[in-house]
């Protein structure tokens, strides 16, 4: 044991937020309509705190088998890595209090994992829409606008190094404030009493994390490589305009058939990154820098069906049977920024246009329910494609983006989520009025999680849960039923 430290930090964030609408209906002539006008306040604060002391241990070491454990798992990864014994936390407590007078302060590693990850920020949107709805004979008409001022302020620190060791902490500030303005527009045509189709237009933004946004750091020298976690205080936010084409069936006495078309164009995308220092680097050299960025531009491409609808029509105790399920397709691409080489070393010359993140392919849902009498039961299966989960690939040459080694999809290329494939099962029993016995079991298939880079032949890690089976009594009060 070369350093121990003592935890003593906090996150805390405190939203408070009102809102009033108002609505009248009119007519214009032969036909009804409905304007509404509503105003929405919110403020968020958020603050980090670390203030977790490190302390260098004296200089007679403290051997692991002097607080060995008794935990063991030889079956551990499928009996590949035989696990134990483990370390004894109480023991590790008890040798470290026993002998704490000798561990001396370290300032150097205190200050430089702690002043970096504080940091306080407020956001205060202040938004307002106008909104109008009017029939003409089949179809409605529904057009809007909605105003939403951004107003943002942080305080953070920043760490300034000399070879390595802490040199200074500098506090930084900044603000900013936008305005956006987003209409929408909205027509609906009634093809019979139960069918209907849609099309829309309208404009919408997604604001940064405040963990993306403050200039805050995480340095962590003793990694491999050496990183850090820093927030960039140029984020803005993204914003989306979409297009909508959707088909809907309505189905007597329950059920919806719903299936439709999608286009999304996002401008100032933000998406996380890792980059490398330069060696120079007065401050981090040859670091690992793991941050958000924005990109010129994305979108979204995709076709989307649903299916839900109770099966009330069978005969005797086939009319409990339900199903519900889902279905997506989408296709995307992102453009990498301009210049994107002086600020993000790591991807230099990438000119290949991936996929978002966390957008796969293929995602879709199949449910089963049953609801009869006092029994109830509900049966899914969902299915998420491969996806990227991380920007990491870098181009040393653009003739080499397909090949098996040192292209996109070998060892050094992004990182993507395992496809995931779940099977989960849950039901119900009323015994006595309000008393229910509930059975659950999750994740059936065993499924793995985990992350690969480039193809699943380069795996980064792998976690396995094996299915949850859960027993339960419920009980629940006459109001409440």
């Amino acid at each position: 044991m070369t350093k121990q430290e003592f935890i003593n930090a906090h996150t805390a964030e405190l939203s408070l937020q009102g809102g009033a609408t108002l609505a009248r209906r009119y007519t214009a002539g032969s036909h009804l309509g409905t304007f509404e006008l509503g105003f929405k306040l919110r403020n968020s604060k958020k603050t980090n705190f670390s203030n977790n002391p490190y302390y260098n241990a004296p200089s007679s070491t403290l051997a692991l088998s002097q607080v060995l454990g008794t935990f063991t798992n030889p079956n551990y990864y499928d009996k590949s890595y035989p696990l134990g014994p483990l370390s004894d936390y109480d023991k590790i407590l008890k040798a470290v209090y026993s002998n704490f007078s000798a561990f001396t302060p370290d300032s150097n590693t205190t200050h430089l994992n702690n002043d970096a990850s504080n940091y306080d920020g407020t956001e205060r949107v202040t938004a307002g829409y106008l909104m109008n709805s009017v029939n003409f004979g089949k179809s409605r008409l529904l057009t809007g606008v909605r105003f939403e001022a951004t107003n943002e302020t942080y305080s953070a620190n920043q760490v300034k190094l000399n070879n390595g060791d802490w040199a200074q902490t500098i506090p930084v500030s900044g603000n900013g404030s936008y305005l956006n303005v987003l209409p929408s527009v909205q027509w609906q045509y009634m093809l019979t009493s139960n069918t209907n189709i849609r099309a829309s237009y309208d404009m919408a933004i997604s604001r940064p994390n405040f963990s993306d946004l403050v200039p805050s750091q995480q340095v962590d020298p003793n990694a491999s490589p050496q990183t850090i976690v820093r927030g960039n205080p140029a984020l803005k936010a993204t914003s989306a305009h979409n297009f909508d084409v959707l088909a809907e069936h309505f189905f007597q006495p329950l059920g919806i058939l719903q299936a439709g078309f999608f286009y999304k164009r996002l401008s100032n995308p933000i998406y996380p990154t890792t980059s490398t220092l330069p060696a120079n680097d007065p401050n981090f050299p040859s670091f690992q820098v793991q941050e958000s960025i924005n990109g010129p531009n994305a979108h979204i491409t995709g076709f989307e069906a649903a299916w839900e609808q109770r099966l009330s029509f069978l005969p005797g105790l086939l009319n409990g049977f339900g199903v519900a399920a889902n279905y997506s397709y989408t296709t995307s691409q992102v453009i990498f920024p301009l210049g994107f080489a002086a600020a993000n070393p790591l991807l230099i010359g990438r000119k290949d246009t991936p996929a978002l993140q966390r957008q796969a392919p293929n995602t879709w849902n199949l449910g089963f329910t049953y609801d009869k009498a006092r029994f109830s039961m509900r049966f899914g299966v969902s299915h998420n494609d491969a996806n990227i989960y991380a920007y990491n690939y870098q181009v040393t040459d653009p003739t080499q983006v397909n090949d098996p080694i040192l292209g996109v999809k070998g060892p050094t290329g992004d990182i993507y989520l395992y496809a995931h494939t779940q099977f989960d099962i849950q039901g119900n029993f009323r015994m006595y009025k309000g008393l229910e016995l509930v059975v659950s079991g999750l994740n059936l298939s065993n499924e793995v999680f985990g992350f690969y880079q480039g193809s699943t032949i380069y795996p980064v890690q792998r976690e396995f849960y094996k299915p949850s089976v859960i027993f339960g009594m419920r009980w629940s009060s006459a109001s409440e039923r």
